[in-house]
């Protein structure tokens, strides 16, 4: 069997167990910890990333940095994105059904979640202005300095 696969069924397996463990904790009335939650969350992430890209040495898969890899990145990101909104609107919907009470927190989040893909989309397009603005400016100064850098490294590693 594959390394890959071996590692995305170990993975799986690991997820499952720690579903498990929560969904015990919870039905015991059990303290749950952050640490727990985020453990899970790592697990997933890891098991979600080896079933879904390949190996450049291997050549067993869509690899990230290619371009159907890229495609695929962007369009889910842009999913994701909406069904994050949702999941907090859905959250607060919620709390106000449960505790008769809107949690501000969630509140302030999804109105930054709702804002944000306009302003970077403000901040990107200044970068493509024939004459930028301040932020078009400064947008175009962190890029030039990421290149520059980019370029150093390069250069370092070509000499080791």
């Amino acid at each position: 069997m594959k390394t890959r696969k071996v590692f995305g069924i170990l993975l799986g397996l690991g997820s499952l167990a720690l579903i498990g463990n929560l969904i015990y904790r919870f039905s015991m009335d059990l303290v749950v910890s952050f640490i727990e939650v985020l453990i899970l969350c790592l697990f997933l992430l890891l098991f979600f990333f080896t079933i879904t890209w390949g190996s450049r040495k291997k050549k067993d898969g869509i690899l990230p940095s290619e371009e159907l890899g890229k495609q695929i990145e962007n369009q889910s990101i842009v999913i994701s994105y909406y069904w994050i909104v949702g999941f907090l609107f859905i959250g607060l919907v919620v709390d106000r059904i449960v505790t008769g009470n809107v949690n501000m927190t969630l509140m302030i989040l999804l109105g930054v979640a709702l804002i944000t893909p306009a302003i970077m989309t403000y901040i990107i397009a200044q970068t493509y202005q024939i004459t930028p603005n301040l932020i078009g400016k400064f947008a175009n100064r962190v890029m030039e300095t990421n290149a520059t850098i980019s370029k150093k490294n390069e250069t370092k590693s070509a000499i080791y």
